[in-house]
């Protein structure tokens, strides 16, 4: 079946200024079959909310977890926290997709590359659409729809010129002319599952970045889901 993917990121795409405590950002893409997001994505990712929360409404977003606050804050006590983490970790090691990671040293693209610095979406963008182009050749998918979270009028609109800029002129590497590439956002409201896997996957890569030599937990779960790829790092392109 088809490929889906889904489009989130980790920290601002601002240069200016660079946030000293999380200075890079991150671009995740998400592909899934059709078929394992439908059948098994949806149905056990549903079962974990449901168990822990009591309903399915409930998105599941990394920082509120992270800070147990909302409807995460029964994280607070110990125990439950644990449990979570756990059951969530294993939840997202048996998951069936696929991961594409770009990220961004802000500070070290704008050190490198002075006034001719590029917006680190924008250049998070680009990496990660040859990646996906080059997957989608090898599997022979010829269109694909990508679903980018929504965040605001004028950041999506940003987005999508910058797209569409992308597939008209290409990139150094690729020509994306052979492959029908549509991009839609998505509220957050809509509680898409799609988006939350990637949003619990942007922000460990952007700590393992940040600190490599630190243990992270949730990143050894996510390190195994890279499209694997020569010359990239751990699995995914860190820049410069």
């Amino acid at each position: 079946m088809p490929l889906m993917v889904f489009i989130d990121e980790a920290g601002d795409h601002s240069l200016d200024p660079v946030d000293k405590d999380f200075p890079v950002f991150v671009l995740v893409f998400v592909l899934c079959d059709q078929n394992d997001y439908t059948d098994v994505l949806l149905p056990s990712f549903t079962r974990f909310k449901v168990q822990h929360l009591g309903h399915d409404g409930v998105i599941l977003h990394s920082r509120d977890i992270r800070k147990a606050v909302g409807d995460f804050a029964f994280l607070q006590v110990t125990a439950r926290r644990e449990t979570f983490y756990r059951e969530l970790n294993e939840l997202m090691a048996q998951a069936i997709f696929q991961l594409i990671a770009i990220a961004i040293r802000k500070q070290s693209h704008k050190e490198r590359y002075g006034k001719a610095c590029r917006n680190p979406y924008e250049l998070a963008l680009e990496f990660g659409m040859e990646r996906l182009k080059s997957y989608l050749d090898e599997v022979g998918q010829k269109q694909v729809t990508l679903l980018a979270e929504a965040r605001g009028k004028n950041e999506d609109n940003a987005l999508r010129l910058a797209f569409l800029q992308l597939l008209k002129q290409g990139s150094y590497y690729h020509d994306f002319k052979s492959i029908d590439f549509d991009l839609k956002f998505v509220s957050k409201r809509a509680n898409v599952l799609g988006h939350q896997i990637a949003d619990l996957c942007a922000y460990p890569i952007a700590r393992h970045v940040i600190d490599p030599k630190k243990s992270h937990r949730a990143f050894e779960v996510v390190r195994t889901k890279f499209i694997d790829r020569p010359g990239w790092r751990h699995g995914f392109k860190i820049f410069p």
